[in-house]
């Protein structure tokens, strides 16, 4: 039962992972980047780095749809609104920021609940282009910082 409402809350081994890896030096910097400058999905590199640290990969059906419409309705407005702001919007940023991160522990909730009703046996690694969103010209930039982010947060 604790389990349960572990995930009904957003408090789940795979939040409580997102917060330990962030917290390693240069993760942050690096997930911020990759977000930023190359459309990165922070919430799959985090989620890819927990099945990595449990030696598994991703279901052959990842990520869950209920998982990216959640990232596109509600994730991702979010954060445009936030960064549309002028940098003397203070405190609606702070509570935007607030809102986004909510909205990103709801997304990892979403994501932990699909990665744990997969069938055992079909997790498999994803390849690079699985956790960016935009164009992928810079993927020759994004490259090394991809990797960096997988040594930083290798256990």
């Amino acid at each position: 039962m604790a389990a349960q409402f572990a995930t009904e809350s957003g408090d789940n081994p795979l939040w409580n992972y997102a917060l330990a890896v962030y917290d390693r030096p240069g993760v942050k910097a690096c997930l911020l980047t990759l977000q930023n400058e190359h459309q990165a999905d922070v919430l799959l590199l985090l989620a890819d780095s927990w099945l990595r640290s449990r030696q598994q990969g991703w279901p052959q059906t990842a990520p869950s749809a209920d998982y990216v419409q959640w990232r596109d309705s509600m994730i991702r407005p979010l954060r445009a609104l936030r960064q549309s702001l002028p940098r003397g919007a203070e405190p609606l940023r702070q509570q935007l920021l607030a809102a986004e991160l909510t909205a990103e522990q709801e997304g990892l909730r979403r994501l932990y609940l699909s990665l744990a009703a997969a069938p055992a046996g079909v997790l498999s690694a994803a390849p690079e282009d699985f956790y960016f969103t935009g164009p992928a010209q810079k993927k020759e930039a994004r490259g090394p910082l991809f990797q960096h982010f997988i040594s930083l947060t290798a256990d």
